[in-house]
């Protein structure tokens, strides 16, 4: 459980306390403490608004793995007027795009991509610059999310209590609860399930929140409990899915040959070097359960060629074949073996 991280109080606010302990008024001592728990809430140490962008790596994909994220759905009793789902949506893909290992598609608004990408093949629109159809990248897992607990004690909106609680001194507490689920796409099967939770305190003179005048997700939003207990929640999710995600490895082939020259489909993306040694192979044959369709067993490819890495740019690599014959969509695996290009 996290409770609110103070910075250090501002001149003036010592200044008060001085002033307030010299003076006998019960009034007056009242006053500086409502006057501190307001601060206490709104004016603690500031948690901003992250945004994320992605993967450096161009050509990302073919080294992280490549999700969408679909709507968190809302089984919390929440009565407020925000779209958690949505929110909760939109705050992890932040999160999945601040790591810088994972790529995102859009899949939630991927009706506005659509719409734009048949007008851009129409007669209305300049021939310069369309995108084209067919280059959509696939997504290879799904992360669906449920609230389960969206909670708020000492609440002064409503939202979290059947009464309208607003006392001056008291104590605010948050929590909030989610279960991640990751679907492949290509079997449909559940890889994993995570239950994820966060708490949050303000503190003994942290007073009370109306969460009516806070957009979810702000800056505002984040330095309140229930702020801080979403962003706990969703700190401890994420770090527990990626760690279950398969790990995936680059796999390198022939994306080219023209003449004498190959072209590797990786470069400096995958920290290829000039002088890097491949063995060239066919593609393996795999063999499927007549029952149940699951692949029960691989035959290796056969080797036909070895070859040497000659240049090395952004995303690709260019080389020349050593030894046999090597044709396009072959199969690469690193020799141990270096030589000089």
């Amino acid at each position: 459980m996290r409770c609110l991280d103070f910075e250090p109080l501002p001149l003036h606010f010592l200044q008060m306390f001085t002033f307030c302990s010299v003076i006998t008024r019960p009034s007056a001592l009242a006053g500086f403490w409502w006057m501190l728990s307001l601060f206490l809430v709104t004016g603690c140490t500031r948690y901003p608004v992250q945004h994320g962008r992605g993967p450096d790596m161009k050509n990302a994909e073919l080294v992280y793995p490549v999700l969408a994220v679909a709507d968190f759905e809302n089984r919390a009793n929440f009565r407020g007027y925000w779209q958690l789902g949505d929110g909760f949506a939109d705050m992890l893909v932040t999160q999945f795009l601040k790591r810088g290992d994972v790529v995102v598609l859009e899949r939630h608004d991927l009706n506005d991509v659509l719409k734009e990408l048949d007008l851009q093949q129409s007669a209305v629109t300049r021939k310069q610059g369309k995108s084209k159809y067919g280059h959509l990248k696939n997504v290879e897992y799904i992360v669906r999310g449920v609230i389960t607990d969206f909670t708020v004690t000492g609440d002064a909106s409503g939202w979290f209590s059947n009464e309208d609680v607003r006392v001056r001194g008291g104590r605010s507490k948050a929590r909030v609860s989610m279960n991640i689920k990751v679907v492949d796409v290509e079997t449909g099967q559940i890889l994993t399930s995570i239950e994820s939770s966060g708490k949050a305190s303000s503190g003994y003179f942290g007073g009370t929140v109306n969460y009516k005048s806070i957009a979810f997700g702000g800056e505002a939003y984040y330095r309140t409990p229930l702020g801080m207990a979403t962003r706990e929640a969703m700190d401890k999710a994420l770090s527990r899915l990626m760690k279950t995600l398969p790990k995936k490895e680059w796999q390198a082939r022939i994306a080219d040959v023209t003449g004498d020259v190959l072209i590797i489909n990786g470069g400096k993306n995958v920290k290829l070097e000039p002088g890097t040694l491949f063995t060239a192979y066919t593609e393996g044959r795999e063999i499927s359960d007549p029952v149940t369709g699951n692949v029960i067993h691989r035959y290796p490819g056969q080797a036909i060629g070895r070859l040497v890495v000659t240049e090395v740019y952004e995303q690709s690599a260019a080389a020349r074949v050593t030894e046999g014959r090597v044709k396009k969509d072959a199969l690469l695996r690193k020799s141990t073996v270096r030589a000089n290009p």
